[in-house]
């Protein structure tokens, strides 16, 4: 079998000759068609200056001083004695536990200490000395639990206790005792001196009121006169000014006057036409003044009068509680606040028992 050529043919590599020269041609020609951009350059002037440095980190703030607190014993905290920031020395209170639960248990301790008893004397009389010795265990076992539970209530707590009861028992005696006679005539006697106020008060509120009434009246009657007086003065001076003539005497006798009756006009001189002029203004002023004084006098009266409706009604209102506050004295307790005496007594008992 003949082998194949591995040699290129003659056309082909003309070509790629060719190809090769119009290559570099091209490229030298586009590299001498672009412009290589000249180098820019900026002078920058050395200076000092500060480096900062930022560090961040996290953390917490702890206190000078920390100390933990505990109470002897785990319950319900029912009052802080201390605010923050308060000081305190040794041996200060500084927070109370809620003690009702400890009282509970103390009863429970002291029933169970009881019943540890009689059951060791039975079991002392008879039992075996095992049997014996659990009871002396559980006796012991009671008797420390009634000890822990009794220093949890004071002798203040039983103090504060029968001294509720104490006031709880001395109210009810109170109430079912009735009323007393001192407090019956207290009672009376501040009946008695409101009903005597109301009616002085009522007295003196209208006598004021009638006073009142007729200085308004009167001031009414001097306004109707300064009017009159007015309107006399001012027709006066319009005559005067209008005519020239004296108007209370305008003729005078004159024989000489030539006129059947021989008198003549009575002309005012200027001192008789001032006279007239300030009798006007004065009868004017004066009627104002009467005006002036009837507004204050109804102003007054006015006022009297709501005087009197207010205190009246505040006086019966004192006569109302006094005759309420004698009823209540006179009927005694009523049921219901006996009652609320007996279950305050009846509570106070059971907490001073407990």
């Amino acid at each position: 079998m003949p082998k194949r050529s591995t040699s290129l043919h003659p056309a082909l590599i003309a070509v790629l000759l060719i190809l090769i020269v119009v290559s570099g041609v091209g490229g030298l020609w586009i590299a001498g068609g672009t412009a290589t951009p000249a180098p820019s350059y900026r002078l920058v002037q050395p200076a000092r200056d500060d480096l900062v440095a930022t560090i961040k980190a996290s953390g917490r703030l702890e206190p000078a001083q920390l100390a933990e607190l505990q109470f002897r014993i785990s319950g319900v905290v029912a009052e802080v004695l201390v605010r923050e920031g308060d000081p305190v020395r040794a041996g200060d209170p500084i927070a109370r536990l809620d003690t009702r639960e400890l009282v509970i248990r103390r009863d429970i301790a002291s029933t169970e200490l009881e019943q540890a008893r009689i059951s060791y004397e039975q079991l002392r009389a008879g039992e075996s000395q095992e049997t014996i010795a659990a009871a002396e265990a559980r006796l012991n076992q009671a008797q420390g639990q009634l000890l822990q539970t009794r220093g949890a209530v004071t002798a203040a707590d039983l103090g504060a206790a029968e001294a509720r009861l104490a006031q709880s028992q001395d109210l009810l005696q109170e109430l079912e005792a009735g009323p007393r006679e001192l407090d019956l005539n207290q009672a009376g006697e501040a009946l008695q001196q409101s009903e005597i106020g109301l009616q002085a008060e009522r007295d003196r509120l209208s006598t004021a009121k009638t006073d009142a009434e007729l200085q308004m009246r009167q001031t009414t009657a001097e306004l109707t006169q300064a009017q009159a007086h007015y309107a006399q003065a001012r027709d006066q001076w319009a005559f005067v000014e209008r005519t020239g003539v004296d108007p209370l005497n305008p003729n005078v006798p004159d024989p000489s006057w030539r006129n059947l009756r021989g008198t003549r006009p009575n002309e005012v001189n200027e001192y008789i036409r001032q006279q007239y002029y300030h009798a006007y203004i004065e009868a004017e002023a004066a009627m104002h003044r009467a005006e002036m004084a009837v507004e204050r006098a109804r102003i007054n009266y006015d006022f009297t009068r709501q005087a009197e409706i207010s205190g009246v009604e505040l006086a019966t209102s004192r006569l109302r509680d006094a005759h309420n506050a004698y009823e209540q004295v006179n009927t005694g307790a009523t049921a219901a606040q006996l009652s609320a005496a007996r279950a305050a007594v009846a509570g106070a008992r059971a907490d001073l028992e407990r």
